[in-house]
């Protein structure tokens, strides 16, 4: 990239970057002599189509989706569901411990939705899990509905919140 070269930014700097992320969120592997640097998520651009995705199936599922947000978005979410918005995906976290850094969980989320998601795969919606365990899912034209969380925790006092 340009900018890089201008910048002088070394491949050791790139590497220590990739490797320190906190969120894993780069993959850099040498290939034919040259070294490629891609996200492993977190595209909103719509070129971005190939990663390197696992696709989730029943027999695969043995972990909790969990989807973070805020007071200020929950009562659209619980009528509307959860959106893309402009990203490619709907992200979650494939735990609910949250000690450090969590991949595809912002560590000030208030609100915990957890997906009942053999039931979303069982209507056809699809779900795929990212070289750094992030779950992604375009949902059914960028949604998934309310219907598919199981549970919505109030992450501060642990209390369940009124899902409708």
């Amino acid at each position: 990239h340009p900018e890089i070269k201008r910048r002088s930014v070394s491949l050791s700097d790139v590497q220590r970057i990739v490797q320190t992320n906190s969120k894993n969120r780069f993959t850099l592997v040498e290939l034919d002599k040259s070294w490629k640097i891609k996200a492993n998520q977190g595209h909103s651009m719509k070129e971005v189509t190939e990663l390197s995705l696992e696709k989730l199936c029943l027999e695969n599922m043995n972990f909790v989706v969990v989807h973070g947000t805020y007071f200020k978005f929950w009562n659209s979410i619980k009528s509307e569901g959860l959106k893309k918005m402009k990203r490619n995906h709907i992200h979650f976290a494939c735990t609910d411990v949250f000690e450090n850094n969590v991949s595809g969980f912002r560590r000030d989320a208030e609100i915990l939705i957890y997906i009942n998601v053999p039931a979303a795969i069982k209507d056809g919606i699809e779900f795929y899990r990212s070289e750094n365990n992030v779950i992604l899912s375009e949902g059914l034209n960028g949604v998934l509905e309310p219907k598919y969380f199981s549970k919505v925790i109030d992450r501060k006092r642990g209390k369940s919140l009124d899902m409708f």
